[in-house]
């Protein structure tokens, strides 16, 4: 499986996708939106990036793209909430319209650093669209 990642500390220069191997201790865990910690660059740079989308397909160990011998995700960051999809397609319309790289984007809806993020707990409304546009 592998992850086309955007890294939040990014320029216009090299405001790509990169694809990263997700390894196996973390496949079963992983999902659009979430941060990872990844290893970037020739010297490694720890760098946070948000997974942009998943290929199943890919499996093999000594998966290559464009030549190169791809690195694995280092870890998921429980740092930050994962973005949902709207969130995702709202920060693709703001690079656009404001002529951003997709990390800038991304730390507009990013939460405060959690301390502790096994404590964490999320509220939903369960209740029809209709009902939640009048509150």
């Amino acid at each position: 499986m592998t992850a086309d990642i955007f890294l939040l500390e990014s320029n216009i220069d090299f405001e790509l996708k990169y694809t990263y191997r997700i390894p196996e201790n973390i496949s079963g865990e992983i999902a659009v939106g979430m941060f990872v910690n990844v290893n970037f660059g020739v010297h490694n740079s720890k760098r946070i990036g948000v997974v942009w989308s998943i290929d199943y397909s890919d499996t093999s160990d000594n998966a290559t793209k464009n030549g190169y011998k791809l690195k694995n995700i280092s870890g998921i960051n429980y740092d930050y909430l994962p973005l949902s999809p709207s969130q995702m397609r709202l920060c693709e319309k703001i690079k656009i319209r404001y002529l951003c790289v997709t990390g800038d984007a991304v730390r507009y809806f990013m939460s405060p650093k959690i301390k502790n993020p096994k404590k964490v707990k999320t509220v939903g409304l369960n209740i029809p669209q209709s009902h939640a546009e009048d509150l």
